[in-house]
């Protein structure tokens, strides 16, 4: 894997982890809605289900977790490699585009530096980082 194949992972884990929160919240919801029915009685038998019903989605809910945070790790292990850099001008560069999302002329523009000298500053910062 190349570095900026590396560095444009952290977008992927975003969107990743982002949709992953969103299963979070809708089990929640499920398994509030859960209670609420357990909690309005019923038969043994449904009780039951429902317990079992909330058991799978704790469960559920705890490997998202653990996916999250393997996510977050991978970010994280990326933005250690970012901070590794000598060069402020490389930092300040790859957290702008892999870390904060922003586009070359809003990268350029931050830098105050010229579109194409933000491309060659860029192709240096790749050389450098140890991915």
């Amino acid at each position: 894997m190349t570095a900026k194949q590396h560095l444009r992972q952290v977008r992927d884990v975003d969107v990743s982890i982002d949709a992953k929160l969103e299963q979070i919240m809708r089990l929640r919801v499920r398994a509030e809605n859960l209670r609420s029915l357990s909690s309005a009685g019923g038969n043994t038998h449904t009780r039951d289900k429902m317990g079992e019903c909330l058991e799978k989605i704790e469960e559920l809910e705890s490997k998202i977790n653990e996916d999250i945070n393997r996510q977050i790790d991978l970010k994280a292990d990326i933005y250690d490699k970012i901070r590794e850099l000598e060069n402020t001008d490389y930092k300040t560069l790859l957290e702008l585009k892999y870390l904060n999302f922003e586009t070359w002329e809003k990268v350029a523009e931050k830098m105050n530096r010229s579109v194409s000298g933000v491309h060659v500053l860029h192709a240096k910062a790749l050389r450098k980082i140890n991915v």
